[in-house]
C-alpha cells in the first residue's frame, strides 16, 4: 500500500470450541479459513502478524505472536494487536472470515483519517473483528482491560469512532462478515 502503512493483524487465539479443532486450519474451498484471509490482506497492507497462542500457524511464514492476556476473549487479541504494532494504522480481523475482500480493507483504510477506529455497522451492529485501529488507542484499550471491562462495544464507545454503514455501500455485502464458528455452519455455508 502506497503512502499510509498498515499491518494487517488476523486474531487465531479462540479456543475454537464449537468447531472442535484449531479453526483457521479448517478447510474451506480446498484451504485453510486463515489462508483466504491473509490471501485477502496481502495485497492491501504492508505487514501480516497473526496472534495466536498456537505455533502451529507457523508454517505460514509469517510472525506469531501469542496473546499478552490470555483468556479475556477479543479484547485482549486486539490489544495484542495494539501494544506490538509499529505502525499507526492496523486491519485487524479474525481468522474464520473468508470472505473479506481486498477493496473494503482498502476502502475502509482511507476512511479512517483523524479517528481512533473505523468499523463497519452491518444491520444496526458494529463489526469490531473487521477494522482499523489506530495505535493511538492503546492506552485506553489497557486502562478497560485492567479494569476487567472486556466487552468490544464498550471500549470502542470511549474512542473516537468512524463508523461505516454498509447496508447500503456496495462496497460491502453481508456475507463479508460472515464467519465460520461450527463445522455447522461451514456446511451450511459449503451448501449455499
Amino acid at each position: 500500500m502506497k503512502g499510509i502503512e498498515v499491518t494487517a493483524f488476523v486474531l487465531a487465539g479462540g479456543k475454537s470450541l464449537r468447531m472442535g479443532r484449531e479453526k483457521g486450519l479448517v478447510l474451506f474451498e480446498g484451504k485453510p479459513l486463515i489462508e483466504h484471509v491473509i490471501g485477502k490482506l496481502i495485497p492491501v497492507v504492508n505487514s501480516v502478524i497473526i496472534i495466536s497462542n498456537q505455533s502451529i500457524y507457523n508454517y505460514l511464514g509469517y510472525k506469531v505472536i501469542a496473546d499478552e492476556i490470555k483468556d479475556i476473549g477479543p479484547a485482549g487479541g486486539i490489544y495484542t494487536c495494539l501494544k506490538n504494532s509499529e505502525t499507526t494504522l492496523n486491519f485487524i480481523t479474525a481468522c474464520d472470515m473468508p470472505f473479506i475482500t481486498s477493496e473494503s480493507v482498502k476502502f475502509m483504510t482511507e476512511k479512517i483519517e483523524d479517528f481512533d477506529v473505523c468499523i463497519p455497522l452491518s444491520q444496526g451492529r458494529l463489526e469490531p473483528l473487521f477494522g482499523i485501529y489506530s495505535r493511538n488507542c492503546l492506552e485506553i484499550w489497557e486502562q478497560n482491560i485492567l479494569k476487567g471491562n472486556y466487552k468490544l462495544q464498550n471500549i470502542i464507545n470511549q474512542l473516537k469512532a468512524f463508523t461505516i454503514p454498509t447496508d447500503t455501500n456496495p462496497m460491502f455485502n453481508q456475507k463479508l462478515f460472515s464467519n465460520i464458528n461450527s463445522v455447522g455452519e461451514l456446511n451450511q455455508i459449503n451448501n449455499e
